[in-house]
């Protein structure tokens, strides 16, 4: 059983990427895929999303855990770290809503895939969630 274990933890050193280069900068363009808005009744009603999305994440610094994230109507701070497969941007929106970009640094180029999540809540119309993919581009 601890050879098992010791070969099992000697595979993962082997195949866990080590922390790839952060960018100081990224431009992403990010494709719709789903959304879902959670009434206050309870139900839900979800719907295919087709639109793209640009954000610019700028201000990178890891040590400072921040960043800064600019799309066509403003910029807000954000809170950045970074994981063995990519680097992560959570965006707390003057609400408190939750918004979730992960840059999976696994490219050795410029462009590196992309998943964003948006958690939002407006008590109206209840909570609305999305999810977009699409690629960062380097711009350091």
């Amino acid at each position: 059983m601890k050879r098992m274990a010791a070969t099992a933890l000697a595979i993962l050193a082997l195949t866990t990427p080590s922390h790839a280069e952060v960018p100081a900068a990224l431009v992403c363009s990010l494709h719709g895929a789903v959304a879902a808005v959670l009434k206050p009744d309870g139900t839900i009603e979800r719907k295919d999303i087709n639109d793209t999305m640009s954000l610019t994440i700028a201000a990178i610094d890891l040590e400072k855990k921040s960043a800064q994230v600019i799309n066509n109507a403003d910029a807000a701070p954000a809170y950045a770290f970074q994981s063995e497969t990519g680097l992560n941007i959570m965006e707390v929106t003057p609400t408190r809503n939750i918004n979730l970009l992960t840059v999976m640094l696994v490219n050795q180029g410029s462009s590196h895939p992309a998943a964003y999540s948006r958690h939002i809540f407006d008590p109206i119309i209840g909570g609305m969630v999305s999810q977009y993919y699409g690629a960062c581009e380097d711009r350091t």
